[in-house]
């Protein structure tokens, strides 16, 4: 798809995130970048064929663990090979992971877009205003338009818990902010405790008490799903 964005000035941003693909395996981002009637700029999404994890969890009612752990593990060694590079994705969420092939290969989407979008946002609004968020995916802080590698984490232990719970409770994104989430376990019974400390840990509210992408990788493992 295209994405327009009015003002100028953006450019810079657009062809730093069109790099991204060119340093990490697994991410997709934009194919085209140019100028949209001399009033912003478009930038153009590289189709990929495949499934996207949200029609795949919507198509299971939630996935089991022996086949949601080894996407999550997927999905974490693409950001243990952007983030060292200061690649951060900023708006991770089941609809920019796409699944393609019968293993199948993970392939992050949109990434660093909504960074892109955020900062645009930021140059045309009065400095200190807030650049608002509104999916269980944001972590607390990119209310306030804070997108680091630890945003990217906040959403994988987001996307981990829909995964094997199938969905978010109906009960909107302000308890989740504060950090009342039902617990994974009392969605899917039979969890085992490790996997369930993971989920925990990744949706920290505070950035700081979150683990970094390597421990969060070599965690959900297949063996974590025993019993569920």
């Amino acid at each position: 798809g295209r994405h327009r964005h009015q003002g100028g000035g953006g450019e810079h941003l657009a062809a730093g995130a069109a790099r991204v693909a060119e340093q990490c395996r697994g991410i997709a981002t934009l194919s085209e970048c140019e100028r949209a009637g001399g009033v912003g700029v478009a930038l153009a999404m590289a189709h990929h064929e495949g499934t996207t994890l949200r029609e795949t969890i919507r198509g299971s009612g939630g996935l089991h663990p022996e086949r949601a752990l080894p996407l999550a593990v997927k999905i974490a060694e693409i950001l243990q090979q952007a983030h060292p590079r200061g690649l951060v994705h900023g708006g991770l969420r089941p609809d920019n992971v796409v699944l393609t092939g019968p293993e199948p290969t993970v392939l992050l989407t949109q990434y660093g877009i909504d960074r892109i979008l955020a900062r645009w946002t930021a140059l045309r609004q009065r400095k200190g205003t807030a650049v608002t968020t509104h999916t269980v995916y944001d972590a607390p802080e990119q209310v306030h338009g804070e997108m680091t590698e630890r945003g990217d984490i906040y959403a994988f232990g987001a996307i981990l818990y829909e995964m094997l719970a199938g969905s978010f409770p109906r009960t909107g994104i302000a308890p989740i902010r504060r950090g009342h989430l039902e617990r994974l376990a009392k969605r899917r019974p039979g969890i085992t405790p490790g996997l369930e400390r993971i989920v925990t840990r990744t949706l920290q509210l505070k950035p700081e008490r979150r683990p970094d992408i390597p421990a969060v990788g070599g965690g959900p493992r297949a063996g974590d799903g025993r019993g569920a």
